[in-house]
């Protein structure tokens, strides 16, 4: 959920219908991954060809980007470098016999939902990225991640809201099926739902030791490994199934009060569109350079809001 992430950019895009001005270079990349790993599964012969990640990647890289561009959205690629490193994480992806032996039941589905938690309706839309029934047959939910994988214990992945998005979403939602664009309801429990860090599959340059941040143990690696595991399970039981509506409904509720605070991060600088509107907010621009925001369009409010 967007919210959640930052309570005041959801404001400055949902609310006030606020321009993105710009988007990183490594958000098109992460568009482009899902795009590849989708592809790889609907030709399944590209499972046995991993030199032709590169070209496929490249080739959804320069979509994306053009798309932003038409958008008239600025993709921003100061720093950027070679797209090797996610060429190897989509190789590693590929080496894995799980995943080749996965069938996707779903990839990339939008769906819907109602929720009345405390006598209020509210109507969540979102996404799911792959859907797949493994080779024993239980039912995975997978939501990729491009990103350095940072905190993910046991516990982090309970409370994780997009997931609980997402059970809930097949437990009691619609999805909108891909070829005739119905709208129908699954009633599906996923075995597992999960979080698959594609840059666990980046081996290690050197050997060393580091401290987990899921366990808090030292772990000792070696030089080339790859660093992690890649795919962190979780679940919802019934029980907690049933709860998830009043653990959302929390949220809109605080939406609907109002509560849009700023959650600043490591990723503010570098990553969020809205950072020159929040900075005129709190002065940090001078008044010229708040005016430039406005004209570059990341302080551009719809004028129905």
């Amino acid at each position: 959920m967007n919210y959640c992430f930052c309570p005041r950019a959801f404001y400055y895009q949902r609310v006030k219908g606020m321009k993105r001005g710009f988007v990183d270079w490594r958000t098109v990349v992460g568009i482009a991954l899902h795009r590849v790993i989708q592809t790889l599964h609907e030709e399944r012969g590209y499972f046995s060809r991993p030199a032709v990640v590169g070209r496929l990647l490249e080739g959804f890289y320069h979509q994306g980007r053009e798309s932003f561009y038409l958008r008239g959205i600025e993709v921003r690629e100061a720093g950027i470098g070679s797209l090797e490193p996610y060429v190897v994480m989509l190789q590693g992806y590929m080496a894995r016999e799980e995943n080749r032996e996965a069938e996707v039941l779903l990839a990339e589905a939008n769906y819907r939902f109602r929720i009345e938690p405390f006598r209020t309706t509210y109507c969540l839309e979102g996404s799911v990225d792959q859907l797949r029934r493994n080779r024993d047959g239980t039912l995975e939910l997978v939501e990729f991640k491009s990103g350095r994988r940072r905190d993910y214990s046991p516990f982090r992945l309970m409370l994780d809201y997009q997931l609980s998005m997402h059970a809930y979403a097949l437990y009691r939602g619609e999805f909108q099926i891909e070829g005739d664009g119905e709208w129908r309801v699954l009633n599906l429990t996923p075995h597992h739902l999960s979080l698959y860090f594609l840059q666990d599959h980046l081996p290690y340059q050197r050997s060393g030791r580091r401290v987990d941040a899921g366990e808090g143990k030292v772990v000792v690696y070696r030089k080339g490994e790859e660093r992690g595991q890649g795919l962190y399970r979780t679940t919802r039981p019934l029980q907690r199934l049933q709860s998830i509506p009043e653990e959302l409904g929390r949220v809109c509720a605080a939406i609907r009060r109002g509560e849009f605070y700023r959650r600043p991060s490591e990723l503010c600088q570098r990553y969020c569109p809205f950072k020159g509107y929040c900075e005129g907010e709190l002065g940090l621009l001078s008044s010229l350079q708040f005016y430039g925001e406005f004209k570059k369009g990341r302080g551009v409010v719809n004028a129905s809001s």
